[in-house]
């Protein structure tokens, strides 16, 4: 069986996990081959996806679904009918819907989803000084991705015959998405507090636990 890796990873975490992955893979007698779709003129050259029996796709979540990047360059892709599976990395602040929009495109990309993971990784504001999840993606993570590439293989074989189940949306409308992904964030210190001066009104406090009306 041959297998494609295309990820996309602007701070080596979603990189990290696609090597891990490989490695399980290889281990597994699969013929893997790995493409980092990061840089604008990779994401620019035709993707021939006929030598390959399986595609495997990775990026970061930013503001709930997978960078605006990616979702435009998933729309140029011709899955052939091929069954694909799908991973994610993420700082800790929100998943959902990223699972579900994704595959969204996909499937009308004519791609067959058959699982789905998510990994935790050092937050990219850890770049501007932030101490979140600095030290993942870690061992555990390293983990469950071989336990995913296990599960994910049988499937691409058709040993496991089934697809990907229900996925979680979101109560935000794609407006608010939208939104959220265009807007700059201050660059802070520390995680986001009320206290003083330093609160970045980024608001996820209010998110998780709203003032009473």
């Amino acid at each position: 069986m041959k297998v494609l890796i295309l990820y996309f990873s602007a701070t080596e975490n979603t990189a990290k996990m696609a090597k891990v992955i490989e490695g399980r893979f290889a281990e597994m007698g699969v013929e893997v081959t790995m493409s980092n779709m990061t840089s604008y003129t990779n994401r620019q050259e035709k993707i021939d996806l006929a030598p390959y029996d399986a595609v495997v796709f990775g990026a970061p979540v930013h503001a709930r679904r997978a960078p605006k990047v990616v979702r435009e360059w998933l729309r140029t892709l011709n899955g052939q009918g091929k069954k694909c599976s799908m991973f994610f990395t993420y700082g800790g602040f929100g998943v959902h819907p990223t699972h579900y929009s994704t595959r969204e495109i996909l499937e009308e990309q004519h791609f067959r989803v058959v699982s789905s993971a998510e990994f935790l990784g050092a937050h990219t504001f850890n770049l501007g000084g932030w101490r979140a999840l600095g030290d993942r993606p870690n061992e555990l993570d390293f983990k469950v991705a071989k336990d995913y590439v296990e599960l994910t293989c049988k499937r691409f074989t058709g040993e496991d015959d089934r697809i990907l189940g229900e996925l979680e949306k979101t109560e935000y409308t794609e407006e608010q998405l939208d939104s959220a992904e265009t807007s700059r964030f201050k660059v802070v210190t520390q995680l986001p507090t009320r206290g003083g001066e330093e609160c970045s009104m980024c608001m996820a406090c209010e998110e998780l636990c709203p003032t009473p009306v």
